[in-house]
């Protein structure tokens, strides 16, 4: 379901172009694998798992596995490749640590704990009191301006 929800073409076309300016043939790698893993809420900073068949411009060819991180708040993305499954892993526990986890723990089988948008009662408390205030402001201009 969360999979139709979210389009992977962006961070795939990133995976593409890091592909090949790092020595790799990007635009004929094969995806294998490329899903959401982690997200902070809103949805601003994202963390994908991915694996690709690629060809290196040495002629190589290789099973890459990979993480990317996107952060949309500051357009900065950051990907790393290796040549092994559990490195990668280890690499995807570090940077979706305090994220809100999209997919099982990897290893383990077991559903990830999500992390809570709202830590407590009352900062949801303050959060809805914050919004019916703008709501509240919102009204005020639109009965003002509107006439």
């Amino acid at each position: 379901m969360l999979k139709d929800l979210i389009g992977n073409k962006t961070a795939e076309k990133d995976i593409r172009d890091w592909l090949s300016q790092n020595n790799w043939y990007g635009n004929s790698a094969k995806f294998i694998e490329l899903e959401l893993h982690a997200i902070q809420p809103p949805g601003w900073l994202q963390v994908f798992r991915f694996t690709v068949n690629a060809k290196a411009t040495s002629d190589q060819r290789g099973k890459l596995f990979g993480v990317l991180r996107d952060d949309e708040r500051f357009r900065r993305i950051e990907i790393e490749v290796f040549e092994d499954e559990p490195a990668r892993n280890e690499r995807l526990q570090e940077w979706s640590a305090k994220l809100s986890s999209v997919t099982p723990n990897l290893g383990t089988g077991d559903a990830a704990e999500p992390v809570p948008m709202m830590a407590n009662t009352s900062e949801l408390i303050t959060f809805l009191i914050f919004g019916i205030v703008i709501l509240g402001a919102i009204g005020l201009l639109l009965a003002y301006f509107g006439q």
